[in-house]
Parts: C-alpha cells; structure tokens; sequence
C-alpha cells in the first residue's frame, strides 16, 4: 500500500530523551513585549508552541500562540489561528498499555516527536525567565474543554510507558505544572474527529514568590478532521462508447477527510487479478473504454498498528465495471423539398445526423440531368446548403456526406430531386459577350468573354462564328470555357459571334445576342476631326457635391472611340493624365479646394494623337448653410466585428430643411480625402468596423435636390481596439475571379474571391476605390466570398479588392485589386423591353433600319443598320420580329460603334414572309424592313440539319454535336453552300484553328 505521510513508527515508543532534552532549562533572557498578530490562520503543519508564556512591557505575563511556521518565533492571539488535526493523524489498533488508560484504540494523535506532515503542538515558559527567574513556578490551567469527544495529553517513560503531564489525570481540562521554565512537547489523543474548543489561562511565580501574575484568558481551537470509512467510484454509471475517454472519480466518505494518497487498479473481468495502474496517485483516472474492464481504489493514511510499524489506515472501495454501449446505427438525412420551385426562388437544402456527430462536416454533391455522375460542390462543409433554382437544376439530385472530424466518410444521405417549373417561360440566365472592341487592325487580338448572369451552376460554354455572307453559325471547337480568342483578318469583317451556354453534354441553354466584328479599313484614310468638351452644366456654374460630367465630341466622326483625359489643378505647372479615363466620357467632383481645375482631352489612334481640346475650367462653390448637421455615436470606443451605430440630427428644427439627401463619408487614418460609404443614403449609419478604422474621422453630408452640399457635420472619430485573443497566424494567398474586359453601365460584375491555400475562414470585406476618390470605401454587404456588384456611371477604371477576417475580424489575407473596365454610354434600361404587335407598323412606311440579309435562313444571324452612320451608336434597341410577336434575343441590344445591332432569326421561326422592326430604350420606333425567311440549308455531314421528321422543312437544331462543328481542317463542315461563301467559312475556320494553335505551342 501506499504512504504518503511521514512514517511514524516508534513515535509513541522511545521519545523520553527528547523529552528530558526539552524539558531542561534554559538562561533567562529579557524581552520587549511582544508583537502579537491578530489575523485569522489555520495550521495543517509545522512547529507550534500553542501556550506560549511572554512578557508584556510591565512585566505581566500574557498567554498566546508562537509559530515557526509563517516564520521564525510569529507570535498570534489564540483566538485567531485554528489548529488543524488533518485525517493523517488517525491510529488505529493501539494495544491498551501503549496509551494512557480510557483511550480507545483507535483516535487522532499528535505525536511528542515531530511529524512533518502534522502540526506539532507544545508550550514553552521560556520567555518570563527574565523577569521570574529560571526557576519560576508555573501552572498552565485548561479551564474548559467542548467537543465531541476527550483530549488526551501525556508524554512516555523509559520503556514507553505513559507519563502524566497533568496532574492527576491524562486527559483535559486539567493543570500542566512546572518547576522551572521549560519549552515541551506532548503526546495529543483526540476521541473523536471534530471541533474542540480549550479554555486556558496560566498562573507565574517566582521562586522566593516575590513576584506573581496571571495571564489573560485564552481561547484555542482545534478541527480534527475524519478519517475516511468509506471509498466510492464515480464516473461508470451508465454505458459509453467503446474507446472512448471515460474518467473515473474516487470520493472519500465522509467528504471532510483528508487523506490523498489514492492508488488505482483494474482487471479485464471477474477472473483476472488485480494490477496496479502505475503512476495513478490522484483522486481522478481518465482510461480508455472497454467492456467489462473492472477498477477500484484505495486510499491510505494515518497508522493501521495492527499492520506493522509504519503501516497506514487504507480503506478500498467496491470494483465499478465499465459498459460499453450498444453500437447506434448512424444516419444522415436531407429535408423534404418544395414540389417545385421558380427560377431565383432559393432551394435550401438541411442534412441531419442522427445521432449528431460532433466536430463533424459534410461533403454536399450535385448531379445534374446531364450528368453521368454526382460532383461535388466546392467551398460547402457546413450542415445546410442554398441553391438558386433556375431550369438548368430541373431533375438534378443532391446528396450530402457525413464527414467525422478526421475527413473520413461516416454516412451518405439518400438523394432529393429539384425540380423546376416556370410554366413555360425561358430561363432568367442570359449570356452577354465582353471585350469587343469598336474595330481591329487585322492581326490583332479578339479576346472575348461570356458572362451569364444570373449566375448558373452550368459553366460550358460553345462558341459560334457567323462570317459575312454565311447562313449559318459555325462551332469553334474545343472552345468550351468562358474566353475565347481569335486572331482578326478581313474575312471576319462583320462576321457575328455568339457564345451558347451549354449543359455537359453540349445542349444549349441560353445563348448571347450576336457580337459584330468590325475590322479596320486598311486603305481609308482617318478623317480629321475637330474635338470639344461639353459639360453638363454650365462650366462655371458647379456647386460642391454636384458630378461634373465632360464629354468629349467629334466634329467629324472618325471611328476612332479611345481617350485621354488630363487635368491641371490651380498652382499646377503642368497637366497630368487621369489614370483609366480613355472612354468618350469623364465624371469627378467637383470642390472648393479644386475650383478651377482645368481639364482637356485626347482622341489617340494606337500611339498617335488624332486630336486634342482645348482646356476647359471647372469652378465649384459653396451653397450658403441652411441647417447645421451633428452626428452622436452609440460608443466611445468599439471592438473590430461591432456595428457601430451613428445618427444625425439637423439643427434647428424648425424651420428644417425639406431636404432628406444623405451621404456619410470616412477618412481612415493616412488617407488624403474623405470616400463615400457605399450604399449610405440615410440620416442614420449602420457600419461594420475594423482594426483598419481606427482613427477614422465620419462626416454625414446633406445635398438637396441637384445634389448639391447644403451642410457637413464635424467629423466624429472612429476608436477601434482589436479582439483580445491572438489569432493564430494563417498563410493565404487572395486573388479575384471573374472579371471581364468590359462592363456596360447597370451590368452586375459577378467577383469572387479565391483563398489559396483555403483556410476555413469565410469572414470577407469588399472594397472599391473610384478613380477620383483618395481611398478605398467598403461596398456595403458585401461579407461573402462573392460579390454581385452593379456598374454605375463613375465606375470607369474604378479598383475593388477583398479582403479575409478571421473570426477575432483580424486581416488574414488582402487581395491585388481588380480595374473595371466600363463602356461609355447610356446605362442598360433597367426593364426589360416591353411587349410589341406588328399592328404598331401599319400605316408607317418602311425604313429607318437597314439589314445585311432580307431572305435569312432559320438560325441565321443577320446585321442589321440603325438609322444613318453612327447616329444610334452605343445605344439600347429591341429588335421584334412579326407577325407572331418575338423578341430577338430576349433583351436589350446595344448597338455597336457603327450603329449595328446583330440577331439570330431563331431556329423555329416559321418561313416566308416577316417584318422586323427595332424600338429605342424610350421605344419609340426606330424602324422596320421586310425579310423573308427561309428554311435551313440541308448540309451534309452536319448530324442533325437534315429533314430528320419527313416535313420537308430541314431540321435545324443547333445542338453543338461535332457534327454541327467547325472542324480541325477548316473544310468538312461547309456541305453545299456556294463557292463565296465556302471561301468565307475556310478562312473563318482557319483563323480560330491558328490562334488556337499559336496559343498552345506557345503554352508548350
């Protein structure tokens, strides 16, 4: 068994030559009085003269306690320690001449010799011999003794037989009496475990008894603590895990007691011997589980005489058998769906585990119609997943995997069906083209991207070129991602592009409207032209806050649409460019600081200057105030991650400005100038801070009606602290996705942002900085790895970038930013077109358009001329045809540099006699032609363009087979079409094939 005490064998027997050692008298020395502490302490241990006789300044005598425990020679009030009798102190099975009569066999005691892990109680006369002499009579009366049982005190002879220290009796209240001052120590044997309580007040005499005194009456107090009877198990109640972590709890009873040397051992079963857990001293024990294994202990303390010198008390508790519990079959299930959804509407999927996994993530899959098997869908690990539901999702499965902690797959659900239903209507997805530019120098560069907006889960795409004089769009193979690039040459003057979004299997989904290419006239020469500016009010006539607008026009259009704006501020020596400002267009703000800014502009031709303008200067001023704005804010102080919230309140009242255009605007610390706060438009600001806003300075601006600043708060100034805890540091690399060459006013870039390596953080900000503001300004939502972000007029060479928080909202990562791109002109309209009938046309005399084909064949793309020149360039058009009312290409068209607009005749169209007419974005008839349609040509070779159904009418159905393809040679898809246009398709072939080509030997 195990000890943790002193051993104390021979502490009864044996001590008297201590004892005669202390009882020997000691020279008198004088003595201050005494410092007496008075603050409550309890002793577990240590040397403690508990009656301890000193002189006061008078030479009376005072009875306290004297320590070395807090020091050397500490001396207490009684009334203010208590003297702790630890469960260590307990003997059992003392034979009966071994302690003075009436003491049981088993009790605490205090042993004459010391015991380092006990208190070790006496008192000492020693401090009066100074004044009382050496050989000063004394008694020490126990006046009183209360507790629950009887306090022993003797000391032991020469063979180990009891001695008395109190007259006539062993036990207390009683008399100690000495002959001389002494310093002693005793044997103590306390019945019972409990509270005692001693009365003690001593009497001095010296020797010719000249001189006496008593002490005052001291109060002591002993707390003997139990020994344990009892040992329990806790922690095996009921069933675990097999394996798992199972801590098992010994509790002593009763629970006052005080031994803490525990031992543990186990067994695999009834049969097995007991082992010793080795190095498993504490009252806890954390094992692994496992059916049937079997534990008890033991704890051991005090003296069990009965078992040999040294011995201790040890008392064992009843064996605990571990459980293991009956295996639960785990299972994962998805939420019951909708009937059917609409496209748009969100399709939120739920998985479940039962029971739940803890720790546990999930792997979500797709499988769509057209797909030979489920993918799994990137960035998901979270129980619940949202899908937009558009046709494309129409009979896909999805299914979620239960992952545990360490990746491994525990359960799979069944799969659910989505099904989508719009009742007949097209889908919402519609695919635009970017990067076309107004013409190219033959040689160079078309790179093209198709964007679908709403975003799809479908990403395939096919592309498609028509060249003048074709009747049929023909597949660029191997083209199936978002870009495509083709080297330009004359036979692609006015050729058509079109990019299909496609299912896997090459089923086209939606498709583009056509986009024209135009090729420079290598042999007509650039007309001159004369360039001015206009402004949208007069130059001089600017308030703060209000958008000057500059445009720049040409006398003589030239076909040349690239700029270059310069600015030359008051004081300036010298104009500088505006960085991203090459549209026909230029937007900025003015302000006091920069009234009289003079701005000019360049028409460039490559490298060359075609034209320039003269300058024109820019005043602002102030409109005088007419309300004084104050801002209050919710804290003095924020922690990153709050919302910080703001107010604004107009002074006076009354009157008040009928007035309620706000901005907010902040300034963060470094940066030159104030940036709007994206979105804010509200007397009242909600804003998302970070670290980053520390220091900030927030200003509410308030504009009337032509928005021009009527009055400007002070600014209030941002105190931001970071989260408290330290984050662990997390490597990553943020880059943006999805950026196209081009955008046009009310497009919506769809951005995201890629973590490389991912970090499971998904806590994201998006920042945008417009080319006339001095610092980035947060875009107001945006808190996902994707950003749907719509152009606005001033978006021109605007940078946005992300940025990743951790979830104390510390920057992780912070992405290069991205430059839009923006064409100038009018902003898409932002209905779509709206209904039209051929009976419109009656009575209004064709004309006003012009098309490049007025006997088209079905599925053909035709060019088609508004007005005269570029007279509708860069505007807006719906394209109809009648008499069965369509729109083609089901959206807006936006006419090119030279006024075209390009449409597809569709594929079902009935053939013979139509009228197509074109509408502005205000639809007011731009004008109308007769055409004639024709069936498809059958092509031999082509897969699908034959009369499959016996009708007569060739079956065109564009399903991008390889068939339907350009091929590698430039040569087996042509079929019967006439020699003109053979040639046309063959350098069409060969020129998407060679820049395909040249790209990848460049890529080798």
């Amino acid at each position: 068994m195990h000890v943790s005490r002193t051993t104390r064998a021979g502490t009864i027997a044996g001590v008297v030559a201590l004892a005669g050692a202390l009882l020997l008298p000691s020279p008198a020395n004088a003595a201050d009085a005494p410092v007496v502490l008075d603050d409550p302490i309890t002793f577990t241990t240590g040397h403690i003269d508990a009656f301890n006789l000193a002189l006061n300044a008078d030479d009376s005598v005072q009875l306290n306690l004297k320590e070395d425990v807090t020091g050397s020679h500490v001396q207490r009030t009684p009334e203010s320690v208590t003297l702790a009798v630890k469960s260590q102190a307990a003997v059992a099975n003392i034979p009966a001449g071994a302690v003075p009569a009436g003491l049981p066999e088993d009790f605490h005691l205090l042993p004459l010799t010391q015991d380092y892990d006990l208190i070790w109680p006496g008192w000492d006369s020693q401090g009066i011999a100074s004044v009382y002499g050496a050989n000063a009579k004394i008694d020490i009366n126990v006046t009183n003794v209360s507790g629950p049982g009887e306090v022993y005190l003797w000391s032991q002879g020469g063979f180990g037989t009891p001695t008395q220290i109190i007259q006539n009796s062993w036990k207390l209240p009683g008399t100690i009496h000495q002959n001389f001052t002494s310093h002693v120590h005793s044997n103590w044997g306390f019945t019972q475990p409990g509270s005692y309580g001693l009365t003690v007040q001593a009497s001095v005499a010296s020797a010719d008894g000249t001189k006496t005194s008593t002490t005052n009456v001291a109060s002591y107090s002993f707390e003997v603590f139990p020994a344990p009877t009892a040992l329990s198990i806790s922690g095996a109640e009921t069933p675990v895990a097999d394996g798992a972590e199972l801590t098992l709890s010994a509790a002593q009873t009763p629970a006052s007691s005080t031994f803490s040397d525990y031992a543990w051992f186990t067994r695999a079963s009834d049969g097995d011997d007991w082992q010793e857990i080795a190095g498993e001293a504490g009252a806890s024990i954390t094992v692994a589980a496992a059916q049937g294994a079997q534990y008890r202990a033991t704890i051991s303390g005090g003296q069990d005489i009965a078992k040999g010198s040294g011995q201790p008390i040890v008392v064992e508790s009843s064996p605990v058998t571990v459980a293991i519990e009956a295996p639960v079959e785990q299972t994962v299930s998805l939420a019951p769906l909708a009937g059917h959804y609409h496209s748009g509407s969100p399709v939120d999927l739920v998985a479940t585990a039962t029971p739940a996994v803890e720790g546990a993530t999930y792997a979500w899959y797709l499988q769509r119609s057209d797909q030979d098997e489920p993918v799994r869908i990137a960035g998901v690990s979270g129980a619940t997943h949202r899908l937009t539901a558009e046709q494309a999702l129409h009979g896909a499965t999805v299914t979620a995997e239960l992952l545990g902690a360490d990746g491994a797959s525990i359960a799979r659900t069944a799969a659910v069906t989505i099904e989508v239903d719009d009742h007949g209507s097209a889908p919402l997805q519609k695919v635009s083209i970017t990067g076309l530019a107004d013409e190219y120098e033959v040689g160079a560069d078309i790179a093209l991207t198709a964007s679908v907006a709403p975003a799809s889960v479908l990403d395939r795409f096919e592309w498609y070129v028509q060249v003048t004089g074709s009747t049929e769009p023909v597949l660029v193979e191997g083209e199936n991602g978002p870009t495509v690039t083709m080297e330009a040459t004359d036979e692609l003057a006015g050729a058509a592009v079109i990019a299909k979004l496609t299912y896997s299997d090459g089923t086209a989904y939606v498709e583009s409207a056509p986009a024209i290419v135009t090729i420079a006239d290598q042999g007509e020469e650039i007309p001159e032209t004369d360039l001015t500016i206009t402004t949208s009010r007069d130059a001089d006539d600017y308030f703060v806050g209000q958008t000057a607008t500059l445009t720049a026009v040409q006398s003589v259009p030239t076909g040349l649409a690239t700029y270059q704006w310069y600015t030359k501020l008051p004081g300036a020596e010298s104009f500088t460019a505006v960085e991203g400002q090459t549209s026909a267009s230029y937007a900025f703000k003015p302000t006091l600081a920069n009234s009289g800014i003079q701005v000019r502009v360049e028409l460039v031709d490559g490298e060359r200057v075609h034209a320039a303008s003269e300058p024109v200067t820019i005043t602002a001023e102030q409109l005088p105030a007419t309300t004084v704005l104050t801002v209050a804010q919710d804290k003095a102080t924020y922690v990153a991650g709050d919302v910080a919230h703001f107010e604004s309140t107009q002074t006076p009242q009354t009157p008040q400005t009928e007035d309620e255009h706000y901005h907010w605007y902040i300034k963060r610390a470094g940066a030159a100038d104030y940036v709007w706060v994206d979105q804010s438009r509200e007397k009242d600001l909600d804003l998302p801070v970070t670290v980053e806003d520390d220091g900030a300075q927030l200003v509410i601006r308030l504009f009337d009606h032509d928005h021009a600043v009527l009055a400007e708060s002070a600014p209030v100034t941002l105190a931001v602290e970071p989260v408290a805890t330290e984050p662990e540091p997390v490597d990553t690399v943020l880059s943006i996705d999805g950026l196209v060459a081009a955008y046009d006013v009310g497009d919506v870039a769809a951005l995201s942002a890629v973590q490389t390596p991912e970090t499971g953080e998904d806590h994201y900000h998006w920042f945008i900085k417009r080319s006339a503001d001095a610092d980035y300004a947060m875009i107001s939502g945006a808190l996902s790895a994707d950003l749907a972000y719509t152009i606005a007029e001033g978006d021109q060479g605007a940078s946005i970038m992300a940025k990743l928080y951790n979830h104390d909202h510390a920057v992780i990562a912070e992405s290069e930013p991205v430059v839009l791109s923006v064409r100038s002109g009018e902003a898409k309209p932002a209905d779509a077109p709206e209904s039209r009938t051929g009976e419109e046309l009656d009575g209004v005399e064709a004309g006003g358009i012009t098309l490049s084909d007025t006997t088209p064949e079905r599925g053909q793309v035709i060019t088609v001329q508004l007005g005269d020149d570029t007279a509708y360039a860069g505007q807006w058009a719906a394209a109809w045809l009648f008499s069965e009312p369509t729109l083609l290409g089901g959206d807006w068209v936006r006419a090119d540099a030279q006024g075209r607009i390009a449409v597809t005749i569709p594929a079902d169209a009935t053939t013979g006699e139509h009228r197509l007419a074109v509408f502005d974005a205000d639809g007011a008839l731009i004008g109308w032609d007769d055409l004639v349609i024709a069936a498809a040509a059958d092509v031999p070779g082509d897969g699908d363009a034959g009369d499959a159904d016996g009708d007569g009418v060739a079956d065109d159905t564009g399903d991008g087979d390889a068939g339907d393809g350009l091929a590698v040679t430039g040569g087996e898809a042509v079929g019967l079409l006439s020699g003109a246009s053979l040639l046309l398709l063959m350098g069409a072939a060969a020129l998407v094939v060679m820049k395909r080509r040249r790209s990848s030997a460049a890529a080798e």
